[in-house]
């Protein structure tokens, strides 16, 4: 009868099945209870399609920014990246969800070579964007070798809550070579002036 198809109508859209409608038989309180339901299964399904296009249209973005781009969660863990992190980290984003961010991320002082400070744990420990230290160089997994610049932000939810870190950062290798090459060729003709 009417209550056993709205019985099955309900454990279609439970398993997924957004098509999923309730005929209007019966007496006049069971077809208002279908209309009802037919009409909640409506608005269920605009919403997950509104959620998809969102989300397209965040993915695409994301692919669309020149500079690396990773986001993690409160613990430190990779949740989303485009295709130039993935470029310069050396780490797919397949193998790279959900790792710790120091796994793929690692970044070390260039010049003394000592661990950097990991920007995710200085984001939430002041809430604050942050940039990273001069000459830090990010080791990628391929043996590759950057300079980069970047910051990191905190993501909040609508309440103002943390809900991860977004970094973002820019490889300036070549800059980086420039600027060490005309301080060593000031060096040098600091000396030859002095001689």
């Amino acid at each position: 009868g009417p209550i056993d198809a709205l019985s099955a109508a309900a454990a279609r859209i439970a398993d997924g099945d957004n098509h999923a409608r309730v005929p209007a038989l019966g007496p006049a309180e069971i077809r208002t209870v279908a209309q009802e339901f037919n009409r909640m299964v409506e608005a269920r399904a605009q919403g997950e399609q509104a959620l998809r296009t969102s989300e397209n249209s965040l993915a695409i973005t994301l692919e669309s920014i020149g500079d690396a781009v990773i986001a993690t969660d409160l613990e430190g863990r990779i949740t989303r990246m485009n295709a130039t992190a993935e470029q310069l980290t050396g780490w797919p984003v397949a193998d790279a969800m959900g790792r710790p961010l120091a796994d793929v991320f690692r970044i070390v002082n260039a010049e003394t070579r000592a661990q950097a400070v990991d920007p995710v744990q200085r984001v939430l420990a002041t809430g604050a964007i942050v940039g990273l230290a001069n000459h830090t160089a990010l080791l990628a997994r391929d043996g590759a070798e950057y300079q980069i610049a970047d910051s990191a932000a905190p993501i909040r939810d609508h309440e103002g809550r943390s809900v991860g870190v977004v970094l973002v950062f820019s490889d300036v290798t070549e800059r980086y070579r420039v600027e060490q090459a005309m301080r060593t060729n000031a060096e040098v003709l600091r000396l030859r002036d002095r001689a």
